[in-house]
């Protein structure tokens, strides 16, 4: 399952980039909120990938930072809610935006993003609202570029902080925790690494938050 990409950003169109990474060109749709932070073609991109595979083949979803992805699989979770009209959701709002909206159960705005009507506006709010109370209290409820020298590097020569997240998700999954439970911690281990934590530190806070009443 491929997570993330970096590489040379060859082709784009409002639904779908072209990354070449060594030489291997890979489509990757994205919604607009992530398009509109690229930067010209020749540029460099990061970005953080859903991998969707189906009995067709496999597409790739890539966002600007983790907390969109986390909140673009949550969306995957309600009924009737696939991957194109996921990107359209995160395509009006960025994730800490549509957590309020759903968290305010503001059908209002729900139901101005293109191909969520009444029903499918009243079905997020019922099935997400829990789980995007808890995506605001773990990010801060703010979204966080993953641009720059600190998404990059922890300082002082540590490992890259989106390296460290990484290892931290890699090895939650290995220890059987779910996709949906290790997304909603990936925000708050990436505001912490930030800070200068390692790895096992990383882990145990994870740990700690994922344990019953932690």
């Amino acid at each position: 399952m491929i997570a993330r990409l970096t590489g040379e950003l060859v082709g784009r169109n409002p639904e779908q980039l072209v990354v070449d990474v060594g030489g291997v060109g890979y489509a990757v749709t994205v919604p607009t909120t992530t398009l509109e932070r690229l930067p010209p073609l020749g540029g460099r991109v990061t970005l953080h990938i859903h991998t969707h595979m189906h009995d067709r083949g496999i597409e790739l979803y890539g966002f600007h930072n983790e907390d969109d992805r986390a909140v673009f699989r949550l969306l995957l979770t309600v009924s009737s809610v696939g991957p194109r009209l996921a990107v359209a959701v995160l395509s009006a709002m960025d994730g800490p935006r549509l957590a309020r909206a759903i968290r305010d159960e503001d059908l209002a705005a729900l139901t101005k993003i293109v191909g969520v009507g009444k029903k499918t506006a009243q079905r997020l709010a019922m099935e997400l609202r829990d789980s995007l109370a808890s995506f605001l209290v773990v990010a801060g409820g703010e979204g966080q570029d993953d641009g720059g020298q600190d998404a990059e590097s922890g300082g002082g020569g540590q490992e890259p902080v989106s390296g460290l997240v990484a290892s931290v998700e890699s090895a939650l999954r290995n220890l059987g925790y779910k996709g949906r439970d290790v997304d909603l911690v990936l925000p708050a281990i990436r505001k912490e690494a930030r800070t200068g934590s390692g790895f096992d530190q990383l882990l145990r806070s994870a740990l700690k938050f994922l344990s019953p009443g932690g």
